[in-house]
């Protein structure tokens, strides 16, 4: 199964990216983005909000199209046949989940479909880092632990995550706006520059051929004509940038800009309780991971929670061997070399579901952390992959993004550039 589009709607506004069959590279995404961004592709397979929709091309070659409209109920269309098969794909009436339907439970999902810097550790750091937290208070680490996760919950269910990508869209639509009104005085300029010079030129044209003979009128006709022409080409400079505001605009839902200002203001005042409401949430959450890092440093809250039942484990011994009085074990990581991450990650690209169906792999920047010299192995890896399985790269790395630019050349990889506009 490989995506071929993903469309994420959220306060009146709409996101798209279309997908490479093989590797595709988003690049300049914080992140906040890229979390988001990284969750929202695997909830379009899943169960997935409102707002959120994908195509799919499956290994057999089914076309199909999941909507999840946000005031209806979800649908699953076969696109070739024009066909509903939401009953085919969830039989028992609950919503529809493409990854649960080809074989790939909740549990199995996040092996199977998501990576991230952490999957690239050796056993060794893996090991340090267990211990580490190991020795920390277990009580309060998963208590905390559960607030991140139970705010993170709350914030996510409020329409917190797609901030951050509804911003890029909000900034497009309003540069196109200024190059379509810089196109619009240009082109009022050369239209009067026209009735100054070039109407008055092709006026003149006339007596002059009279009175002198048609050659002397050559430049008063030619004076004319370019006139004409520039007054044309800044024509269609402003109908292009009017086409190109037009195509930003549907893509936010609105059909005008004044429209489309009008809303922005409307949802402000309208949804000024939601805000506030969601304000709290993410001051709430925020104090929650800053209690988080107190405690676990830079070790994530999903990585933390994957490996709690080794955590609670090894601080199990721990307490063991404090009231035996041996020594605490200690495990000091190796040095790792490009071939140690090399073979990691041709392990972590090997996971394959249990249901025969391949899904694409979404990779959250998992060589941020990697010397710039070793990455080049690490991504030819990726793209080999890549032939076998869709894989999405969402990263803010430049180096990265540079291989992606030469690479696009040679057809095997799509470059998505989402920098701030400027």
């Amino acid at each position: 199964m490989r995506l071929t589009r993903v469309v994420i709607e959220a306060d009146g506004r709409r996101f798209h990216l279309d997908m490479h069959p093989g590797l595709t590279v988003v690049s300049g995404l914080d992140r906040v983005a890229r979390r988001s961004l990284g969750r929202a592709i695997v909830s379009t397979l899943g169960t997935g909000r409102p707002g959120l929709h994908a195509e799919v091309l499956t290994d057999d070659g089914h076309h199909l199209a999941v909507f999840r409209p946000p005031s209806s109920p979800v649908r699953v269309v076969d696109v070739d046949s024009a066909r509903d098969i939401t009953g085919d794909v969830a039989p028992d009436g609950g919503p529809p989940d493409l990854l649960a339907h080809f074989g790939v439970g909740p549990t199995e999902a996040p092996a199977v479909v998501l990576m991230g810097p952490r999957d690239l550790e050796t056993r060794s750091v893996v090991e340090q880092r267990i211990l580490e937290l190991a020795h920390v208070d277990q009580h309060r680490l998963w208590d905390v632990a559960d607030k991140v996760a139970e705010r993170a919950a709350q914030l996510s269910q409020l329409g917190g995550e797609p901030e951050e990508l509804d911003s890029v869209l909000v900034e497009e639509i309003d540069r196109r706006h200024r190059a379509f009104e810089a196109a619009q005085a240009e082109h009022e300029r050369a239209q009067r520059v026209w009735l100054l010079f070039g109407a008055n030129a092709g006026l003149m044209a006339a007596p002059v051929a009279v009175a002198a003979g048609w050659a002397a009128a050559i430049p008063f006709l030619g004076a004319a004509a370019a006139m004409t022409a520039w007054s044309a080409h800044e024509w269609r400079v402003v109908e292009a940038a009017r086409r190109e505001e037009s195509a930003a605009l549907e893509e936010a839902g609105a059909t005008s800009y004044l429209a489309f200002q009008l809303a922005r203001v409307d949802r402000a005042l309208g949804t000024e309780a939601h805000r506030r409401r969601l304000g709290q949430l993410v001051g709430a959450h925020r104090a929650a991971l800053q209690e988080w890092r107190l405690l676990a440093g830079d070790t994530d809250v999903e990585w933390a929670d994957q490996h709690r039942r080794e955590i609670l484990g090894t601080a199990q011994r721990l307490r063991d061997a404090a009231r035996a009085g041996a020594p605490s074990p200690a495990v000091m990581p190796g040095d790792e070399t490009a071939r140690d991450r090399l073979d990691r990650l041709r392990v972590r690209l090997a996971v394959r579901p249990s249901g025969g169906e391949s899904v694409p792999l979404v990779c959250d920047d998992p060589f941020i952390e990697v010397d710039p010299g070793a990455k080049p192995p690490l991504l030819e890896a990726l793209v080999e992959c890549a032939r076998q399985r869709q894989v999405i790269l969402l990263t803010d790395d430049a180096e990265v993004t540079t291989w992606a630019r030469v690479e696009r050349l040679t057809g095997d990889v799509e470059l998505v550039e989402h920098a701030p506009v400027r």
